[in-house]
């Protein structure tokens, strides 16, 4: 399976786009948010903060740090999405990624059957 940042680095880089029409518009409109530093891909938030983007195989290594490392608290997952984005990561799958560890934690599941708002 092929990377996904592939297709912006070949066109940022050295201006290669798909053959089908469709799809290089489309990589057109979406590498305005886009930009290469030192042979790294890198997305400009709506902050204009860059975000180095990553494999999804990294980000989801990263989300696992972050979930369950000896510093994490379990969040849910648009709070470990989140996280993840502001200490500057970026990859497509993030969402669904985030969505699939907390569903897949124990942890998460045993304590989200507890209410913990007082009686």
């Amino acid at each position: 399976m092929e990377d996904w940042r592939a297709p912006f680095l070949d066109f940022l880089e050295w201006g290669i786009l798909p053959t089908d029409v469709a799809d290089a518009r489309r990589l057109v409109w979406q590498t305005k948010s886009y930009i290469v530093l030192h042979g790294q891909l890198y997305r400009q938030s709506t902050s204009e903060v860059l975000l180095r983007c990553v494999a999804p195989e990294d980000g989801r290594k990263l989300l696992l740090d972050i979930h369950s490392s000896i510093c994490g608290h379990h969040t849910a997952p648009r709070a470990l999405m989140g996280k993840a984005f502001r200490h500057g990561f970026f990859w497509l799958t993030a969402p669904t990624d985030a969505q699939d560890l907390v569903r897949a934690c124990k942890g998460c599941q045993y304590y989200a059957k507890q209410s913990h708002l007082p009686v």
